[in-house]
């Protein structure tokens, strides 16, 4: 890795951590940028040049995490999805305190929703092996993609009280059950 990228991800690092700190402090839509830029130990002008907007910092964030498991996925890391599930899961509660916020932040939580339904358009075809861009499989990404976010939303706001493990059957049981 160069220098200059290790750099980048510091401060993208630093400016993601200043948001979540702050938004122990205040509410998202009373955060400056002044104020984020201020936290995350950087000028305003290197703020904005790495970010055009405060949901561009959460959005690069879950790219980050999603772009890893997608990879992860490409390379054929598992023997069946349930693995995949759980280390999803584990990913989630790795950073549950981080995703609780987004989830109680609502411009947040509708940037997340996006993301999450842009990555399913890109992972599920790979999953299911299908080509092309039915209105079949449009719907099918658009049905488990709420049902994924709204099982790991209910998840992490009930305080995570099942395990990756458990929350990777139930997830592997309702998919399995669905091609029934």
């Amino acid at each position: 890795m160069t220098r200059q990228r290790k750099t980048s991800e510091f401060l993208r690092t630093c400016i993601f951590e200043g948001l979540m700190l702050l938004l122990d402090q205040k509410k998202y839509e009373d955060i400056t940028i002044s104020e984020l830029a201020e936290k995350a130990g950087v000028s305003r002008m290197t703020y904005y040049r790495t970010y055009e907007n405060k949901e561009d910092v959460v959005i690069q964030f879950l790219r980050t995490r999603t772009d890893s498991l997608l990879r992860q996925f490409d390379e054929g890391n598992y023997n069946n999805r349930y693995e995949w599930y759980r280390d999803i899961f584990e990913e989630i509660l790795e950073q549950k305190d981080v995703t609780y916020k987004i989830l109680k932040t609502p411009q947040l939580c509708a940037v997340a929703l996006e993301h999450f339904n842009n990555f399913a358009k890109v992972l599920l075809p790979r999953v299911y092996k299908i080509e092309g861009d039915s209105t079949v499989m449009h719907n099918r990404i658009i049905y488990q993609t709420g049902g994924f976010v709204f099982l790991m939303s209910h998840w992490v706001l009930d305080g995570c009280k099942q395990s990756p493990d458990e929350m990777a059957r139930l997830l592997d049981s309702y998919i399995h059950n669905e091609k029934k």
